[in-house]
């Protein structure tokens, strides 16, 4: 990020400082603005935000691996002075790569194996000898230019108030990645944050403007109303735009980019997409394929061996609920009114009473995410239009207890959490 004259203008000690603050309001709720943005202002800045991502964001980072659709393993950060393992017992995807220094590297160990032994059973054990081949064999077969078998997720219940699906996810390529002999694995973890990161940048540019095009031809459709030409859309189809249309499509938009940086070097990235994944994003797929997937028998999805896609994962995980006012509006209300409660509480004891304005942000929020459940609707195999309508009703029903919970004073954004277990991908009910 080049800095104006004003900036170079100004003694550097002072300039260091001013940065220092601007860092600081972005670096514990913005991570991918702060590494893409921020982190290039300076040489100094660099060095900081870098040590300052390791500590604080490195541990915040997750990796799932997946062995088909039956096994999945779940990866965190280990504690890594670079003296515990010996270079002879790694293996890399990279035969050309070299053994770099520790502090260059990250080491991520499997905490959680997920087996799914029959259907939708689901089982969760630490990691034994028998997972050694699923994950020998999973590891051998990641190819970041063809078979990107992963997940990686940062903020976990931590980004917008560590509510469902507000975190950032991507099939991030782990760059220099060497398997250990025991399933441990070792990356350049400053590249894999250059990537998922600059390519959430790129996603929200190109969603952006796709939001911006979907609410200009909203309102041509109702430019016959004079009340609504100038207007946005109501909520509910605002929330349909970015669930059904702009959620899938930036992400064909940044693999494609991705897809065409590549082709200049020695390992072009090839874009192969599921049938189910397809549909998802309408990339146009055969349509016999596709129905094949959504077989309602339970041997049809029993017998699938192909992992999720990023598609696919998206669907189950990721909320666009975070990006609109209202939940922002939300969390900075919800931290004045916990910093009233306790000032009150150190003055006299008393609860703050709860502000209409927080209450009606509660609401809207609530809406907001019974909608996104509700237009979910639109990538299910549901053949009548009733059932389409008891679907729809059903989904709505999950935020119930929520909204409950909410009225009888519990706090809002541990109850926007839906419990305290992480949702993950796993085979589609139908």
């Amino acid at each position: 990020m080049a800095l104006s004259e004003v900036w170079r203008g100004l003694p550097s000690d002072l300039t260091e400082i001013i940065l220092s603050k601007l860092v600081d309001v972005h670096f514990y709720s913005d991570p991918a603005y702060t590494w893409t943005h921020l982190r290039h202002t300076s040489a100094h800045q660099k060095h900081v935000i870098e040590h300052r991502f390791r500590i604080f964001w490195l541990p915040k980072l997750g990796i799932t691996l997946y062995a088909g659709v039956a096994h999945k393993f779940e990866y965190s950060v280990v504690d890594d002075d670079g003296d515990s393992d010996n270079e002879s017992e790694v293996e890399t995807s990279d035969p050309d790569s070299e053994f770099v220094g520790s502090r260059a590297m990250a080491t991520f160990a499997v905490q959680v194996h997920i087996h799914h032994p029959i259907g939708r059973v689901r089982q969760e054990s630490k990691p034994g000898k028998l997972t050694q081949k699923y994950l020998r064999e999973s590891w051998d077969a990641y190819d970041s230019a063809t078979h990107r078998n992963i997940t990686v997720r940062l903020g976990e219940r931590y980004l917008n108030g560590g509510c469902r699906g507000g975190y950032i996810l991507n099939d991030t390529d782990l760059a220099g990645l060497q398997v250990l002999a025991c399933g441990t694995i070792r990356f350049r973890w400053k590249d894999a944050l250059s990537e998922l990161l600059r390519e959430e940048m790129y996603m929200r540019k190109v969603a952006d403007e796709m939001f911006v095009d979907a609410c200009n031809e909203w309102r041509t459709n109702n430019s016959q109303d004079e009340a609504l030409a100038t207007q946005l859309p109501p909520l509910t189809i605002q929330v349909k735009i970015w669930r059904c249309n702009i959620q899938f499509a930036r992400r064909v938009a940044v693999l494609l980019h991705r897809a065409a940086k590549s082709q200049t070097s020695d390992r072009p990235i090839d874009l192969n997409f599921s049938a189910y994944s397809e549909n998802l994003h309408k990339q146009q797929p055969d349509l016999e394929s596709v129905q094949k997937i959504k077989n309602t028998s339970c041997c049809a999805n029993c017998s699938r061996t192909q992992y999720p896609d990023i598609f696919e994962v998206v669907l189950t995980e990721e909320s666009v609920v975070p990006r609109f006012e209202a939940f922002q509006h939300l969390l900075e209300l919800h931290d004045q009114r916990q910093q009233q409660q306790q000032q009150a509480e150190n003055e006299n004891g008393n609860d703050t009473p709860r502000p209409d304005d927080y209450v009606l942000t509660v609401q809207t929020v609530l809406k907001l995410f019974r909608d996104e459940y509700a237009w979910t609707c639109e990538f299910h195999p549901t053949g009548e239009e009733e059932e389409r309508e008891e679907q729809w009703e059903d989904l709505r029903s999950v935020w119930v207890a929520s909204e409950e919970a909410h009225v009888k004073g519990v706090d809002v954004m541990q109850s926007l959490r839906l419990g305290d277990g992480r949702i993950r991908w796993e085979l589609p009910p139908w």
